[in-house]
């Protein structure tokens, strides 16, 4: 993590649903969610500009508050993702193969079971990868056993992923997750892909056990 974030310091953030990195400048500093809150100053979405918005800390980077080649999400890492996926389908056993997974990935990597909508991601910003259980499962029923079957065994869960985080609510749809460190807009390198491989096999052969039978 860097230094904390001052008060009208300038930053890039990526705005994942339109796809576009801006230059905003933070008018909070983090609150104790290690949120900030910003305000967008430039975007080739011109629509954004004077948004404010709170961001996770770790979303923001530093970069003098210039427009980088990230902008307009040009910088995918594409090839990294598809290393990601094809080394973690290699490694996963017959049973715990995904219904589907991420056939072109750009910026987020997802593997897709049943019932509809239980999935892991790993999602990518310029500076940080989030590796993520998702359960937007349809059927109320089937979602909340979900949450319940998984919220029973937090501490077994801990026992093996001691770097996750849980969020119970629901909303968003993310129950288990982890943050994992990522070099920012200069591209991963081995170790970096050989890590996400190595932590999105273990989340997926913990938590898809526990959910098979809903």
């Amino acid at each position: 993590m860097t230094d904390a974030f001052r008060v009208g310091e300038r930053l890039l953030y990526y705005v994942k649903e339109r796809d576009v990195t801006v230059v905003a400048e933070v008018i909070e500093p983090a609150n104790r969610r290690n949120q900030v809150k910003i305000r967008v100053l430039e975007s080739l979405v011109r629509a954004l500009e004077g948004e404010e918005r709170r961001v996770p800390e770790s979303w923001l980077l530093r970069r003098e508050g210039q427009l980088s080649s990230f902008l307009g999400g040009e910088q995918t890492w594409e090839d990294s993702l598809e290393e990601i996926r094809d080394t973690v389908l290699r490694a996963l056993p017959r049973d715990l193969q995904p219904v589907e997974s991420s056939q072109h990935p750009r910026k987020e990597l997802y593997f897709r079971y049943d019932p509809e909508w239980v999935a892991f991601h790993i999602w990518m910003h310029p500076r940080d990868l989030e590796l993520k259980l998702t359960l937007g499962i349809k059927d109320e029923t089937k979602r909340k056993r979900a949450y319940e079957l998984l919220r029973n065994r937090q501490s077994q869960i801990e026992a093996v992923l001691p770097e996750a985080h849980f969020n119970w609510s629901g909303t968003p749809p993310r129950a288990v997750f982890e943050p994992i460190s990522w070099p920012g807009e200069e591209g991963p390198r081995p170790a970096d892909v050989d890590h996400a491989v190595e932590r999105l096999t273990l989340y997926i052969t913990t938590l898809q056990p526990m959910l098979n039978n809903l």
